[in-house]
C-alpha cells in the first residue's frame, strides 16, 4: 500500500477473478482476530455479488447509519465494477462517491449484499477530513 501525506484513501486493486477469494480473506474481519488469537475466528462467505463490509462502525454506535449507507470498506468484482462504469470523476473530496457507487449498482439491477452488523465490526481511527463534496 501507498502513503499518501498520511490521509486514508481509496485505491482500486484490479485481481483476477479466481484470485478474488484471497482478497475476501484479507477483508474479512475475522483474520485480524485469528492473528492476534483473542477472538475466535469467524469466516465469511460472500457470494458473487457487490458486498459492503463495515455494516458497524464505531463512529456510527456501530450500526448502519442509513439503510442505502455503503460506505467504508466494499469490495466487488471487476467485471461488476466495469458494468458500473466505475466511480465518478464528480467527486473530489470527502464523502459520496460510495452512495453514488451504490445508485449505480441499482440501476443496473445488480444485487448486492451487506454483512451483518454483528460481524462487520471496524473502528474508525482519528483524522482530518476534508471540506468534502456538496451533497
Amino acid at each position: 500500500m501507498e502513503n499518501v501525506n498520511n490521509d486514508f484513501f481509496s485505491k482500486i486493486f484490479d485481481y483476477p477473478e479466481d484470485e478474488m477469494i484471497k482478497i475476501y480473506s484479507s477483508l474479512n474481519p475475522g483474520g485480524q482476530r485469528i492473528a492476534s488469537k483473542k477472538r475466535q475466528y469467524t469466516a465469511i462467505i460472500v457470494p458473487y455479488r457487490p458486498t459492503h463490509f463495515s455494516s458497524a462502525i464505531n463512529i456510527f454506535n456501530y450500526s448502519v447509519p442509513y439503510e442505502e449507507y455503503f460506505g467504508g470498506v466494499s469490495a466487488m468484482f471487476r467485471s461488476q465494477f466495469e458494468k458500473l462504469n466505475g466511480f465518478s470523476n464528480e467527486f473530489w473530496g470527502w464523502g459520496g462517491e460510495d452512495d453514488e457507487i451504490l445508485l449505480r449498482i441499482k440501476a443496473h439491477k445488480q444485487k448486492y449484499c451487506r454483512l451483518p452488523t454483528e460481524i462487520g465490526r471496524y473502528k474508525m481511527p482519528r483524522h482530518v477530513r476534508d471540506k468534502g463534496n456538496e451533497a
